[in-house]
């Protein structure tokens, strides 16, 4: 009995003054039907974060729109975890979210051997 929640994407890379959205996810399970209250910590004054709707019936969706502050490069960029809580019907649930703000992703070659 609850519910699930879910952020797409999970991980955004912005420059400096950009913005980044994320679409959260509720979906109830176990015939959960109350209303959700959705809230996210910023873990910086360099990030201001937005929320809408800031409470949701599940099934639905959020946005979580992440503004950043900055003004000139930020090398080699800086990485921030959002925390995001629901709570709704005596259930709580966590994620949380990545932003890279600056910089750049590296993935490294991935090797296949065949047998």
């Amino acid at each position: 009995y609850g519910f699930d929640l879910a952020a797409n994407p999970s991980v955004h890379i912005i420059a400096p003054g950009e913005v980044a959205t994320y679409t959260l996810s509720i979906q109830p399970t176990g015939g959960f039907t109350a209303t959700v209250a959705l809230t996210a910590t910023s873990p910086s004054p360099d990030l201001t974060l937005g929320l809408n709707p800031a409470s949701v019936e599940p099934p639905g969706q959020a946005l979580l729109t992440v503004t950043d502050t900055h003004t000139g490069p930020l090398l080699p960029g800086v990485w921030y975890t959002i925390p995001i809580t629901v709570t709704g019907g005596s259930v709580t649930q966590t994620t949380e979210v990545q932003l890279l703000v600056g910089g750049t992703r590296t993935h490294l070659p991935s090797v296949l051997r065949g047998d």
